[in-house]
């Protein structure tokens, strides 16, 4: 059974995940006389910020862009597998674009967790073009991680702003997270957890309402823009409000050998519509971080305004938070307290460009 996709050329929904992945296990890019046909994949819901304003707007630019026409079908939602099978299907040929997910692919993309780390600038374009930087060929997260993978990085998203939600207990400095079971994003995010004084918990997005509401976890790391998404503003009394326990981010890439098989002019295409989504995916999110606080603060939820020097308590482990991170990559061989210097430099940049 094949997979139905709007005219649009924007969210695929399968009506039998087993089937799809049989028909995809000829041949990645598919090339005919009149068009190319690319398979793109991902863990997120089509409703996500990650679709929405990502993955459909990508593939409309493909519609419309120069060349050989270039038609693309998209699985969401992680109906094809985790994160780590989509990337090895991209190795088969299965699938020409994937999404990966530094947070939960550590093993074989380190590096590119530098973006999640506290400390830097929380805007999310910043950060998530900051990131594009170091992917781009020359770049050295490119260089070390994706181009020995075969995968050639096309746009990143960014959630960021990521703030500790608490059932019962405010939170005003680092002393009152001690022994505090908060649920982590994973990845880096959990060494800033365990930092600052809290214990990190690995469970489901989808499951933090009842674990907060069964007591089984006194918080959790979350990004106000994903608290409605969940309904957890229900079964949360406090929020912490510009700590900033770091950020949470995709990367969208696709099959170098895919690449390689379109002819110039579409390679360009690609190229030309991955830079326009990049930019449309980080001020989507934008959007949606104004709208959810605007809604938040009409809700029963409690911030907690620091003062300068509450503030400074939570700061200054920052960089502490950082260093520590690159050098356990360092002790591994990997290039960390570089990649930690560049993307250091290329948030700089960033800023500058938007004008912060």
């Amino acid at each position: 059974m094949r997979p139905w996709r709007r005219r649009s050329l924007g969210t695929v929904v399968l009506a039998a995940a087993t089937a799809t992945v049989l028909a995809l296990s000829g041949c990645g890019a598919v090339a005919s006389k009149d068009q190319t046909h690319l398979k793109i994949a991902g863990i997120f819901p089509a409703s996500h910020i990650a679709s929405t304003a990502g993955v459909d707007v990508f593939t409309e630019e493909l519609a419309n862009g120069p060349g050989k026409p270039i038609d693309a079908e998209y699985w969401p939602s992680g109906q094809l597998g985790t994160v780590g099978d989509l990337t090895s299907l991209t190795r088969t040929g299965a699938l020409d674009i994937v999404s990966v997910l530094p947070p939960n692919q550590s093993d074989i993309v380190p590096l590119a967790g530098v973006s999640d780390l506290p400390g830097f600038d929380p805007d999310t374009c910043v950060t998530s073009l900051a990131l594009m930087r170091l992917l781009k060929p020359g770049g050295i997260i490119y260089e070390d991680e994706f181009e020995p993978l075969g995968l050639i990085p096309l746009w990143v998203g960014s959630v960021t702003k990521y703030e500790i939600w608490t059932a019962n207990k405010q939170v005003r400095s680092p002393e009152d997270l001690r022994g505090m079971s908060i649920r982590s994003g994973g990845g880096v995010m959990d060494s800033t957890v365990s930092a600052l004084g809290g214990s990190p918990v690995a469970i489901p997005s989808s499951d933090v309402f009842e674990s907060l509401q069964r007591h089984t976890i006194d918080g959790a790391a979350f990004p106000a823009s994903s608290i409605g998404t969940y309904s957890l503003q229900d079964v949360v009394k406090y929020a912490t409000k510009g700590i900033g326990v770091g950020s949470g981010s995709w990367i969208f890439s696709m099959s170098a050998d895919a690449f390689n098989d379109l002819e110039p002019e579409q390679q360009e295409n690609i190229r030309a519509a991955a830079d326009k989504t990049g930019r449309a995916q980080c001020e989507g999110i934008r959007a949606d971080d104004k709208a959810a606080e605007k809604t938040l603060a009409e809700s029963d939820v409690e911030f907690t305004e620091l003062t300068d020097a509450e503030s400074k308590a939570f700061s200054k482990n920052m960089p502490e938070i950082q260093q520590k991170w690159a050098d356990g990559l360092d002790a591994i061989g990997k290039p960390g307290s570089e990649t930690l210097q560049a993307y250091a430099e290329a948030v700089k940049a960033q800023e500058k460009e938007e004008g912060l």
